[in-house]
């Protein structure tokens, strides 16, 4: 890329030859911590700037544009995208596009089913049922009234997907399908220790304080049956030390059965169509 922009390889030689130090460290001590993941995320950021910064000097004369290096910290699964839109509303863009390595936003999981399809449209709230981008990220784009559009890298002639606040729902049945594996579920079951309000308010304030999210909450009398989230979204499954903690914490009021390696098949209609289905 630097070559063919008729750039010196200097601008990106000495980060390279950084990161293979980076590396070699890291086989030697065996050990990679998450500081040092940001720190070698950083490097690809800190190249494409540098990049970037250069062909800018060169297309422009007597305009220079500087760079500086700084701390690095990593917004973890979505950061991007909160990036994206957040950019896109204050700077009032006509639309925010997402580029993908799939034609736009499919009817179900194409390594599962062969003969998925691409949706022309959807909403925000269909977009958030399917956990496509964070909630935040989603909430920015609402807020500046601005399309999305999911998009193709390899194939830009695809229209892609077009996510707006509304559209017409009038022949709409079922938007997409969507599947999780290796799922846990947690059935808590009053003792009766506490009435059923203080019951409630316990068992979710106890995830709360683990920073452990949950779904697809089934309450009843005395039992509560959720799905359980991981901390970190880029984790598809709980560390058992995280489901050790909460259950410890739940056991000493309730009575907690968890069942691990389950599926979760979504059906997602329009928010006021979608099912859940263990």
């Amino acid at each position: 890329m630097v070559e063919d922009l008729g750039l010196h390889r200097s601008i990106a030689s000495g980060s390279l030859d950084e990161l293979e130090n980076v590396f070699m460290a890291i086989a030697v001590m065996k050990e990679l911590t998450s500081k040092t993941r940001d720190y070698l995320v950083y490097f690809g950021q800190h190249m494409s700037t540098r990049i970037f910064s250069a062909y800018l000097n060169k297309l422009e004369e007597g305009a220079r544009q500087e760079w500086e290096s700084f701390a690095v910290d990593t917004c973890g699964r979505g950061g991007s995208d909160l990036t994206m839109t957040t950019i896109g509303r204050d700077s009032g863009s006509r639309e925010i596009q997402v580029w993908k390595d799939v034609n736009g936003v499919l009817t179900c999981d194409p390594s599962v089913c062969a003969n998925a399809i691409p949706l022309p449209y959807l909403t925000f709230d269909e977009a958030a049922e399917l956990g496509l981008f964070g909630g935040q990220s989603m909430q920015l784009a609402m807020e500046g009234g601005i399309p999305v559009i999911v998009k193709n890298l390899c194939n830009p002639q695809a229209p892609g997907t077009m996510i707006t606040k509304t559209r017409d729902m009038s022949k709409s049945v079922l938007t997409s399908i969507v599947s999780r594996s290796n799922i846990t579920v947690l059935n808590i079951e009053s003792t009766r220790i506490l009435d059923h309000s203080v019951f409630l308010a316990t068992s979710f304030s106890t995830f709360g304080d683990l920073g452990i999210s949950i779904d697809c909450v089934a309450i009843s009398e005395a039992k509560i049956s959720l799905i359980v989230v991981p901390s970190k979204p880029s984790s598809r499954e709980l560390i058992q030390l995280e489901l050790n903690n909460v259950v410890e914490e739940l056991q000493k009021f309730a009575v907690v059965h968890r069942l691990q390696g389950k599926s979760v098949i979504s059906l997602i209609g329009g928010t006021q169509t979608s099912a859940t289905y263990l």
